[in-house]
């Protein structure tokens, strides 16, 4: 069962050297593969997509992990991202296989959705929810796409080891265009209520 935990009063405590490793690659843009290997590192990792995004994240998740993204740093960096043009967008998809409807109202329910979808301004960026209702375990792990210039990819997702890098555009093209076919062939857009 998934831990709930306080948005408010959740830190990332991380090692400083760890941080800086993933803070000078997200300014510089370094292809450097970056180990990722518990939800306090994805949580600060996608805080640094957010704040180093262009025009889009892709999110491809289980159900959006509350120890990734309900932190408010990581929270407070994707409402800024949105803040900065109305063109900006995050889009994320979920895996929801037959007989497993309650995910989708687990997503909408999370904190980073609520609070995305109740404190932006308006002419800001948007949020788009995409179900995905295919049966993929074992054939497509998690993952993350900033613009196409950085990608997180979960490698065993029971153990949250994953491996990112901002400066593969290759490999981040490769991904941004697996998951705009997924989008484009194979989803359904949820309504998010406000």
């Amino acid at each position: 069962m998934e831990k709930e935990i306080d948005p408010d009063k959740k830190t990332i405590e991380i090692d400083p050297d760890y941080k800086k490793i993933i803070d000078r690659c997200a300014e510089s843009g370094e292809n450097f593969v970056i180990n990722n290997g518990n939800a306090m590192h994805a949580a600060y990792l996608l805080t640094k997509f957010f704040a180093k995004a262009e025009d889009q994240v892709r999110i491809f998740t289980g159900v959006l992990f509350a120890e990734v993204f309900d932190g408010q740093p990581l929270i407070d960096a994707a409402v800024e991202f949105l803040s900065r043009s109305a063109n900006n967008k995050i889009v994320v998809a979920f895996q929801e296989k037959e007989g497993e409807e309650e995910k989708r109202g687990r997503v909408l329910k999370r904190n980073f959705v609520k609070k995305l979808t109740t404190t932006l301004p308006k002419n800001s960026g948007k949020l788009e929810i995409y179900s995905i209702p295919l049966d993929l375990d074992g054939q497509v792990n998690h993952f993350a796409v900033m613009d196409s210039k950085a990608f997180r990819y979960e490698l065993d997702h029971d153990k949250k080891s994953a491996v990112a890098n901002f400066g593969d555009q290759k490999n981040s093209g490769k991904l941004k265009e697996f998951f705009d076919k997924l989008i484009a062939g194979h989803s359904t857009k949820v309504t998010i209520h406000v």
